[in-house]
């Protein structure tokens, strides 16, 4: 399946290499399998945030259409440099009835975890 980069939210400098992990801010990277679900869910502002000695990313999701969207994320995290630090990430659900919110959120489950990318599919 074809992944398209929708968005890029970067909270430091802008640029679309994984290399780009080295700035002094953590920076959240969104790809949507499907151009379609861009215009059926919008996405807020990441937030990072420390959780003990990790890093925790939110992103608030709104389904902006007028049915209920059933769709599934998931959530890498790398480290400074642009390498993946965390390879047990696994899908979740999350269903969504017109005009609610939700909040998506992960911990970077090692110490090193920095940056992370979000990738969104329609669930099967």
């Amino acid at each position: 399946m074809k992944s398209i980069n929708r968005r890029v939210f970067v909270l430091a400098l802008c640029a679309a290499s994984p290399a780009l992990a080295q700035s002094n801010a953590p920076e959240l990277t969104i790809n949507l399998e499907s151009s379609s679900i861009g215009r059926r869910i919008e996405l807020g502002q990441p937030r990072f945030r420390a959780a003990g000695r990790y890093q925790m990313v939110e992103v608030q999701a709104q389904n902006v259409s007028s049915r209920d969207q059933h769709i599934q994320y998931k959530i890498d995290w790398f480290d400074r440099e642009g390498f993946s630090v965390q390879t047990t990430s696994t899908w979740q659900n999350l269903s969504l009835s017109p005009n609610a919110f939700e909040a998506i959120r992960s911990v970077g489950q090692t110490d090193t975890a920095f940056s992370a990318r979000l990738t969104i599919r329609d669930a099967d």
